[in-house]
């Protein structure tokens, strides 16, 4: 999988806004990756997939833990999430908006509304890939049989 690269400083390059922050926050906090890990109770492995950009896939409750464990707002830690899972697509206005607008809603209901989100985001794109690949081989069985 081919990654967009964020250069940060000369000596600092990233794939994504998630992994930017994850390498950021250990970098300022003077933590190794395991110490992350071992704040957010998951495995050093995850925390090197996500700084690399290799995995995009971040739960609502890791968005959590890393807004607890670094002291920040969740919105921040939404939208850098947000960045990584939808890095190649459109600005995701929706899931944005829910992040700010929802004050009286707790952020583990906007984080299980944007997961909502992003989840029915990758089925109707899954759905689309379906659907053209019917047509491919429609195409396909028509020119052959022409």
């Amino acid at each position: 999988m081919s990654h967009k690269v964020t250069r940060v400083s000369d000596t600092d390059v990233y794939p994504n806004e998630w992994a930017r922050l994850i390498g950021r926050l250990t970098r300022r906090h003077g933590w190794n990756q395991k110490r992350v890990a071992d704040a957010l109770g998951t495995h050093p492995r995850t925390v090197s997939r996500w700084i690399s950009g290799e995995s995009t896939k971040i739960s609502g409750t890791s968005m959590l833990l890393v807004a607890e464990a670094f002291g920040l707002d969740y919105a921040t830690v939404a939208q850098a999430a947000l960045g990584a899972q939808l890095h190649d697509r459109m600005k995701d206005d929706e899931a944005i908006q829910i992040i700010r607008d929802y004050e009286g809603v707790g952020d583990d209901i906007k984080a299980e509304l944007i997961k909502h989100l992003i989840e029915r985001r990758e089925e109707n794109e899954a759905a689309l890939r379906r659907e053209i690949d019917v047509l491919l081989r429609s195409s396909s069985k028509r020119a052959a049989e022409a």
